[in-house]
């Protein structure tokens, strides 16, 4: 490795070597001991190989003693390149600002990429990191990365862990969301417990405070289902935080008409692409934006500019893909609209189910009309619908 960056610093020539005595000529190199390798013999008696300049004048010296003929077929190395630019230093100049320029240029931030699982509103932590200064256009040799987590954990109790690293020109900032708690803004107030929606009362347990309903009364949403205001037999009144629990029957329905003839759409497959370039705040359009076909999907793709893949510049280019779409007919028969209505509907209903709901029957009603089949789907389910609202006055 280290003969290697030799030679190409120093540089080197590649050598052909011709003659009846080129064995005689290789042996006197060898004994004199010249710098030379990868000797290598062709088939027609010629030997190639490589030696530093300096050994040149001394392998030519030889050659002429032993009457074999040596000519160079090629130079490589830094002072050759050198020399094959010495005339052009207008291009060498180039060369040489733009990697200061480039040098200079990595020396800043260009983008901040903020990562992780979270739910804090991401401009809010922009904000707070461009006080400690991370943001576009700062040096980062003047940030420091121990003070800023600091700050910013100072800033902010919803954080658990926060990261920053500077690779190259970009400042990665990972968040981790401290898990916070649930806190009852209620507790030890006066409250009642309402229903959070219509259903059918199954089961009610009251902790604290008196239930003003009983099993299968129908409720409505913000009926009160547990009074936190308690009255004595001697026309006492006393506030309490009511508590409990209460389970009711609910449903939820979710109608879909499908149509005996119903277009869909599909891409042809053929594709228009467009570019734009952002510089800071300014936008260039290459050719026309616009397109050509008349019914289209359009999908943008913006990527910073890089070079070497590794130093970000504030140059955006966007691509601006076209996608040509066609409409086509297609009839289906009652069975096939009946089938298509009632697994729609009943995808529907399902996705209005929260979590904790348990499902326990479902009903599925179909109906046809001038233009083809309705179908309507109720999911029955036993939930908690109670939930806390403090007294007024």
């Amino acid at each position: 490795m280290a003969f290697d960056w030799y030679k190409k610093i120093n540089g080197f020539v590649q050598i052909e070597i011709e003659g009846y005595f080129s064995e005689r000529f290789m042996n006197l190199v060898l004994n004199r001991k010249i710098t030379i390798w990868d000797i290598k013999r062709l088939s027609d008696g010629r030997i190639i190989a490589k030696v530093v300049p300096k050994e040149f004048k001394k392998i030519r010296k030889i050659a002429r003693d032993t009457k074999c003929r040596v000519k160079i077929i090629k130079k490589s190395g830094i002072p050759f390149l050198i020399f094959r630019y010495k005339k052009r230093k207008v291009f060498v100049a180039l060369i040489l600002l733009a990697i200061v320029a480039i040098g200079y240029y990595n020396s800043f931030i260009w983008k901040v990429e903020i990562t992780g699982d979270f739910s804090i509103p991401i401009e809010e932590l922009k904000e707070q990191l461009a006080e400690e200064n991370v943001k576009v256009a700062t040096r980062k040799s003047t940030l420091d990365v121990d003070l800023i987590k600091m700050n910013m954990a100072l800033k902010r109790n919803d954080l658990a862990w926060i990261g920053v690293t500077l690779k190259g020109t970009k400042a990665i900032v990972e968040v981790v969301e401290k898990v916070m708690p649930e806190v009852d803004e209620l507790a030890g107030v006066p409250c009642n417990i309402v229903a959070t929606k219509d259903g059918i009362i199954t089961r009610i347990y009251a902790r604290d405070g008196m239930a003003v309903v009983e099993k299968d009364d129908l409720v409505t949403k913000g009926q009160i289902l547990i009074s936190g205001v308690m009255t004595s037999e001697h026309a006492e009144t006393r506030y309490v935080h009511a508590d409990g629990e209460v389970i009711a029957k609910t449903w939820y329905t979710q109608k879909v008409k499908v149509p005996y003839c119903n277009d869909v759409v599909n891409k042809t497959g053929r594709v228009e692409k467009r570019y734009k370039v952002k510089l800071l705040n300014s936008e260039i359009n290459f050719l026309n934006s616009d397109t050509n076909f008349e019914k289209y999907d359009t999908i943008e793709k913006t990527n910073p500019l890089k070079i070497f893949n590794r130093f970000i510049l504030p140059i955006e280019v966007t691509q601006i893909i076209y996608e040509e779409i066609g409409v086509d007919t297609i009839v289906y028969t009652k069975e096939q609209a009946e089938n298509i209505a009632k697994n729609d509907a009943m995808q529907g209903a399902l996705q209005k189910i929260p979590a904790y709901a348990e499902m326990f029957d479902n009903t599925v009603i179909t109906r046809e009309y001038d233009e083809g089949i309705e179908a309507e789907v109720t999911i029955e389910c036993l939930e908690k619908i109670g939930t806390k609202e403090k007294l007024e006055g």
